[in-house]
């Protein structure tokens, strides 16, 4: 009895694995929408000042500014665990959504582990903030219309 239990034990543990195995980082057909991404990307930092680097050199947002704008905006900060950035779940994915509401959008990246630690990424949701509002006429937004949102790691930011 003992033998079989370790047998469905360890062929519960090799299913499991090739189950994890088959998951993909993203969804296919999606490098269309990163390079979209990366033609209304913003800088959130100056680019004089110097920050921590890590996966990129800058922290940025990508912008998505509503076709018929409200007044309204809305900083997404994704998750991640502060070990990465689920920028197209949490982020990308929503932009459209709010648009579709008059509500332009913004995406940040923020820094994050393992080269930066807290308060680097408060840090870059406050300089994202600042520069929204900093911004709004040429946006065409209410400086005092602008709210935050965010998932997990993101969510933390945004309270």
């Amino acid at each position: 009895m003992k033998r079989m239990t370790v047998i469905i034990a360890f062929a519960v543990l090799l299913l499991s694995a090739a189950a994890f195995a088959a998951d993909k980082a993203g969804p296919e057909g999606k490098t269309e929408d990163k390079m979209d991404m990366l033609n209304n990307r913003l800088d959130i930092w100056d680019q004089s000042r110097k920050v921590t680097e890590h996966y990129t050199d800058q922290p940025f947002m990508s912008v998505h500014l509503a076709p018929k704008p409200n007044g309204m905006a809305v900083l997404i900060c994704p998750g991640g665990g502060y070990l990465g950035v689920c920028d197209t779940y949490e982020g990308e994915e929503l932009a459209p959504f709010f648009n579709g509401l008059g509500i332009s959008a913004f995406v940040l990246r923020y820094r994050h582990a393992p080269k930066s630690y807290y308060p680097k990424p408060m840090e870059d949701a406050s300089e994202a903030m600042a520069l929204i509002r900093a911004r709004s006429k040429e946006w065409n937004i209410d400086p005092g219309k602008v709210g935050i949102m965010g998932f997990s790691a993101g969510g933390h930011l945004a309270s």
